[in-house]
């Protein structure tokens, strides 16, 4: 089956006024910088649809069917019509090795004057972080027209199989060894694991430029609990009650693509802060005095499992004969980075850079040829060095992706198949901690390696200070150092039907 692009697709070029470009460009450019919300997905590491993901997400200039809504949705006017599915299998052998811990560091045991529970007393013993799980993810996608010839809208959804959202919490500094008492990645496990649902809608201005708009969903929570103890002494009888509502957060997509000419193509797209949060309060009352109790405890919720930041994306696309080139650079505000329990970091803005290569093959009887694919990226660490009190874990990635695209008829069906691998390699960071001379007690404004047991910390049975509380205690997990690194890979199937 012969399949006939759409004569919008293919309308010649006009010479472009000067004056005409900059002036839809400046309705855009104001347009890009509206601020919102919206969620982060498997997109961001292993990117979205097979295309993308053979070219290492170089698509900003290039951006074909429902992937456009992520990587440009002003390029979404460029694309067929048809639906998509498809599976991405996110394999993870990324590390962390911690050092051997010195002695004389462990937290006493001081009874019950310990200000902190005292080593060899937590429920895990520290160990190393080697057993990240793979991901699996369901992609689904879809483009129509509504029948108007510039117009395209569509939609695009990851689901991974582990559920519609995994809202797993860490603290990055000393509180951790309480819980897992290991370090874990900042930004390449638990914050893909989400749903991500968006949407936008594209028009082919004029010949020479298409905009568009998008949105993407986000889930939230708002919980409250209220708990009542009536004996403080036996703290396993507990009246408890929970009210749990969700949210909706909308956020916003916009972007726009310049046909400079048949051979050059111009794409900027700008994506909002994307952020899925959990919120609320516990209320506990204690005992019963008969009358109107008035031993309350009122404990604040406030957790982010999944954020990414606000993003901007400028690219280039460029034929030449049966070759075309992509070269793409994503900017990210990771300064704004709020970590698991909503708090503002130290992190660095960053940008990267993409490169795509695609060569379409000869076709037989008028029908498309296949296209082969490759691509390569650099991801630096928005984290700076972890050499004080937090464990932030997170590595410069190098990645590598190769492709092809297949078309067939299946039962009539004019097909589409497309596969992508990819090789994330973190690049090795060795991380030490420092040690001053006289290391502060931890508080909520300390930053650096903080000393658990206070050096003036008085036995109030002698008057005296405790015997060996001087120098530096800490139980950090990530004390004295540690090395990160590995690799994670990427396979994409999508199977494409375009009418």
């Amino acid at each position: 089956m012969k399949r006939v692009q759409s004569t919008s697709l293919n309308s010649a070029k006009t010479p472009l006024n000067p004056l005409k470009k900059l002036s839809f460009l400046s309705i855009i450019g104001c347009a890009l910088m509206l601020p919102s919300a919206a969620s982060a997905s498997p997109f961001e590491m292993y990117g979205a649809g097979g295309r993308a993901s053979a070219m290492a997400g170089a698509q900003t200039a290039s951006a074909e069917g429902a992937a456009a809504i992520f990587y440009n949705v002003g390029s979404l006017a460029h694309s067929e019509p048809g639906v998509s599915g498809g599976l991405t299998v996110g394999l993870n052998r990324s590390r962390i090795l911690l050092m051997n811990r010195p002695l004389g560091y462990d937290i006493p045991d001081l009874g019950g004057y310990s200000p902190a529970i005292p080593s060899g007393m937590t429920k895990y013993e520290r160990r190393d972080t080697t057993d990240v799980d793979n991901l699996y993810v369901l992609t689904l996608g879809g483009v129509t027209s509504f029948g108007i010839k510039d117009l395209r809208a569509g939609l695009l959804l990851a689901m991974p199989t582990s559920g519609y959202v995994d809202a797993n919490t860490h603290f990055a500094d000393e509180r951790e060894r309480i819980f897992s008492n290991q370090l874990h990645f900042t930004l390449t496990d638990q914050r893909l694991r989400r749903l991500d649902l968006e949407m936008g809608i594209a028009y082919k201005v004029a010949d020479w430029i298409s905009a568009g708009l998008g949105a993407t969903f986000s889930p939230g929570t708002v919980m409250s609990t209220n708990v009542y103890l009536p004996n403080v002494g036996d703290q396993s009888d507990v009246d408890l009650n929970s009210q749990i509502d969700s949210e909706s957060l909308w956020g916003l997509l916009a972007g726009v693509q310049v046909d400079f000419s048949e051979q050059l193509q111009f794409g900027l797209q700008y994506r909002s802060e994307v952020y899925f949060r959990i919120h609320g309060q516990n209320t506990i009352r204690v005992g019963n005095t008969g009358g109107k109790d008035t031993r309350e405890i009122v404990q604040v919720l406030d957790w982010t499992p999944s954020y990414s930041p606000h993003s901007v994306s400028a690219g280039l696309a460029w034929t030449q004969g049966a070759s075309k080139i992509m070269l793409d650079g994503r900017y990210e505000r990771w300064s704004d980075y709020r970590n698991n329990h909503s708090k503002p970091t130290n992190f660095h803005d960053t940008i990267s850079p993409r490169l795509g290569y695609e060569y379409s093959l000869p076709g037989k009887d008028d029908k498309p040829g296949n296209k082969l694919r490759a691509g390569l990226g650099w991801v630096p660490s928005p984290v700076p060095d972890q050499t004080g009190r937090t464990n932030y874990v997170d590595n410069d990635r190098a990645m590598a992706s190769i492709g092809a695209s297949y078309q067939l008829d299946a039962f009539g069906l004019p097909l589409e198949i497309d596969w992508a691998l990819q090789l994330h390699v973190l690049m090795s960071r060795v991380t030490h901690k420092k040690i001053k001379a006289s290391n502060p007690n931890c508080g909520a404004d300390v930053d650096v390696i903080c000393d658990e047991v206070p050096d003036d910390l008085i036995n109030p049975r002698t008057g005296q200070p405790f015997e060996g509380t001087q120098g530096l205690q800490t139980g950090n997990p990530g004390f004295p150092g540690f090395t990160s690194g590995g690799w994670m890979g990427g396979v994409v199937v999508e199977v494409s039907w375009l009418p």
